[in-house]
């Protein structure tokens, strides 16, 4: 597959772009990418290379922007979803974008919990039974506080990767699938104004959040079988 031209120094971008595709791609019911990015600009300009790539699969990729005043996001996609009509013999795929505007500028200021991430981290399971993969994309100052605010979010997401047009940035991630939904995939650099005790809270919520690579339910880490489809499992060091 050719390389897209994207306008970056980051040397990691095609590799990471090529890593969203496949999960948009083959991703089913609750496949969710959380995807940093702190350009708009850049962002679209991945988007776009998405749905070209993408619409060659019979895959029709689908943007929202999320406005302000939005207070449950997931109601938001929900209702996307349900406007959505899709041609016969094509899928969908969701790029969602603008979870920092749902986020008041007094709430930015505050120390309590900005609203729509208060829901987000309620609502969290939610996104297991969206019926199509999507991307939601965010930037780095929101990451740090979906860290502090909606911490039990991270449990739900497939894979996290970083998307930098200047070759640099605080987050390193890889591509993760199977059962473990290790932590290791989420942060293995610093974020800056992120103190060690919220990293170590976030890692102790994930490791509890393994799931069955067969039935996408919850299970204990470590479990030889599936309690909700019997299947059999392995565990790696």
């Amino acid at each position: 597959m050719r390389k897209p031209p994207l306008e970056t120094k980051d040397p990691q971008s095609f590799e990471k772009l090529e890593l969203l595709y496949t999960l948009l791609k083959t991703g089913e019911k609750g496949a969710l990418a959380l995807c940093i990015c702190n350009s708009p600009a850049y962002r679209r300009q991945l988007e776009t290379e998405l749905a070209q790539r993408l619409k060659k699969d019979r895959i029709a990729l689908h943007t929202l922007e999320l406005k302000p005043g939005i207070i449950s996001i997931v109601r938001a996609i929900k209702e996307k979803i349900d406007r959505l009509s899709p041609e016969p013999g094509w899928r969908l795929a969701l790029s969602i974008s603008g979870i920092e505007n749902t986020i008041s500028e007094a709430e930015r200021e505050t120390v309590g919990k900005p609203q729509a991430l208060q829901v987000l981290n309620q609502q969290r399971d939610s996104f297991l039974f969206l019926p199509h993969p999507m991307a939601l994309w965010l930037p780095e100052w929101v990451v740090q506080l979906l860290l502090l605010k909606a911490p039990d979010f991270w449990l739900v997401r497939t894979s996290v990767w970083e998307f930098s047009h200047k070759g640099k940035g605080s987050i390193r991630s890889r591509f993760c699938s199977g059962a473990t939904h290790d932590i290791g995939i989420l942060i293995s650099g610093v974020i800056v104004g992120i103190g060690a005790g919220i990293l170590l809270a976030a890692i102790l919520d994930a490791i509890k959040g393994s799931r069955c690579p067969a039935c996408n339910e919850k299970i204990k880490r470590g479990s030889p079988e599936c309690p909700h489809c019997n299947a059999s499992l392995q565990w790696g060091g």
